[in-house]
């Protein structure tokens, strides 16, 4: 069955069905599915009001424009992830009514952010899962797309980024930490560089960095940091 592949923690990228998605009719077709895939990545295929989305994507413009809009809209993401048709009928990607719109939890889709979310929230005895989620950390949720006529979406999409970075962080410093434990100070070393390549002026960054170099014999490089 075809799949709908996202990557979304950097620059976004998808392909569906092997193939990369065609170019989005407008930037708001593109803010909505990140904004549904993002939303279901931490909560599940949840229905989202349709007014909660007019307002999300076109804060300044008249409702019944902004009624047209999201129809439009829904109809041009329909376009770029179509239904995947069976013999007993389709599975769309999105369903709507007249007061929500929602992912389909029956149609094949992957991010991911989806599998970052699963694998930090994992608890003890983690530490492969932990390795893989830092690993899909390759920069900021979504880095580079800004919708610059709606406050309410990049007000959005500004906490969903912190909330991911704090998490990929507070997993390299536990990850770093445990491998400190193990006295396998190449994997901490590098664990603590990646955290202070995200924020540099991460002071328990520091501190473990300078554990790491004093204790696997490196000192000199202390002051280099």
């Amino acid at each position: 069955m075809s799949t709908l592949l996202l990557t979304v923690l950097g620059a976004f990228a998808g392909t569906w069905d092997k193939r990369p998605l065609p170019a989005f009719r407008s930037n708001k077709t593109q803010a909505l599915l990140i904004y549904l895939t993002t939303e279901a990545a931490f909560h599940g295929p949840q229905p989202h009001q349709r007014e909660a989305l007019m307002t999300l994507l076109w804060p300044d413009v008249l409702h019944r424009s902004a009624q047209t809009n999201l129809r439009q809209t829904l109809y041009q993401l329909r376009q770029v992830v179509p239904a995947i048709e069976q013999t007993d009928g389709e599975i769309p990607f999105v369903l709507a009514d007249r007061q929500t719109v929602q992912l389909n939890p029956h149609f094949p889709w992957v991010s991911d952010l989806e599998q970052f979310v699963a694998m930090v929230s994992k608890k003890g005895g983690a530490m492969v899962e932990w390795e893989t989620a830092v690993s899909h950390y390759q920069n900021d949720l979504c880095a580079g797309f800004y919708l610059f006529d709606s406050n309410p979406f990049e007000e959005w999409l500004a906490a969903r980024r912190e909330e991911v970075r704090r998490q990929a962080l507070e997993t390299l410093y536990q990850l770093a930490d445990w491998h400190l434990a193990e006295g396998r100070f190449a994997e901490a070393e590098a664990h603590a560089r990646r955290q202070l390549a995200i924020d540099h002026l991460r002071e328990s960054a520091h501190r473990q960095m300078i554990e790491t170099l004093a204790r696997s014999g490196k000192r000199s490089s202390i002051g280099t940091i």
